[in-house]
């Protein structure tokens, strides 16, 4: 994005040396014009008193005079509004001059003093906290800035809704579960969402299932029967009810969600609740 505004601040400045060459050019052409016009000037007077000394001499009389004096008069007009057409076309081009310098020095005074370059640097960092190239200092910070953009922009629940994700691995999860609740509460209709919502109450509950569990449960396969987070979370609540095959249908398709990654699934199934003879039932029915 950053890259984007200074492009078009390049691009308008380039603009601006295309309309300052020719303007350089007219300035000359302007000071010939204002020469020419004190010449006119300078010529009008002398024809004028050679006019009036011929009246006097009596070699013309008045009226021969006056229609003169009228067309020497006119001619003076026609190059002062010829040479002032010229300046107001040369101002025209001072304008477009201005312009074209200061909406560049505008933009990049108004993006400096907004808060896009911040937006930007948050971003590049979550980039590189995705790929693994940040530290636990520099995880702690991005964290923080999203906790305060949240104060800041209200609106924005994409940013939350990663503060929620963040808090969630962190261990924080009274924040997390508020975090969700207020993109829940503003976008309903995100079953994805709602299904971390009722993983960071499990969390935060001390891994019970309770009712509000269950009726996210039940909202989100309504929707998404496949939702693997939703489907972990339903095959305990089965197996809290002592339903060990609809616990290990759950269960099962849950699995089947995950990567074929050996190490993952065992991960899964560590973290299934009750008795390992309990697991081995539910599996066996």
């Amino acid at each position: 994005m950053i890259d984007i505004w200074f492009g078009v601040a390049l691009l308008l400045l380039l603009v601006a040396f295309v309309f300052l060459i020719p303007a350089l050019r007219a300035a000359g052409r302007r000071r010939s014009g204002s020469s020419k016009r004190e010449a006119m000037a300078a010529l009008y007077r002398e024809r004028s008193k050679e006019l009036r000394a011929a009246v006097q001499s009596g070699a013309m009389d008045e009226k021969q005079f006056a229609q003169l004096e009228a067309d020497l008069a006119r001619e003076l007009l026609a190059a002062q509004q010829e040479s002032q057409s010229g300046e107001a076309r040369q101002g025209g081009g001072r304008l477009l001059i201005g312009l074209a310098v200061l909406v560049p020095a505008i933009a990049a005074a108004a993006y400096g003093f907004s808060d896009r370059p911040s937006e930007v640097a948050l971003y590049r960092d979550m980039v590189a906290s995705q790929g693994g190239h940040t530290s636990s200092e520099e995880e702690a910070k991005i964290t923080r800035q999203l906790q305060e953009r949240a104060k800041t922009h209200p609106d924005d629940l994409s940013s939350r809704y990663i503060l929620a994700q963040r808090l969630l691995v962190s261990g924080d999860l009274a924040g997390a579960v508020d975090s969700y609740r207020y993109v829940v509460a503003r976008e309903p209709q995100a079953a994805n969402v709602k299904a971390e919502l009722a993983q960071a109450l499990f969390f935060a509950g001390g891994s019970k299932i309770t009712d509000e569990i269950r009726s996210l449960i039940k909202q989100v396969l309504q929707v998404q029967p496949s939702n693997g987070t939703v489907l972990g979370l339903a095959g305990i609540a089965a197996f809290e009810d002592g339903d060990y095959r609809k616990a290990r249908q759950h269960w099962q398709l849950a699995l089947s969600q995950l990567p074929q990654d050996l190490q993952q699934q065992r991960r899964f199934r560590l973290a299934l609740p009750g008795p390992k003879a309990l697991w081995q039932t539910a599996v066996r029915l």
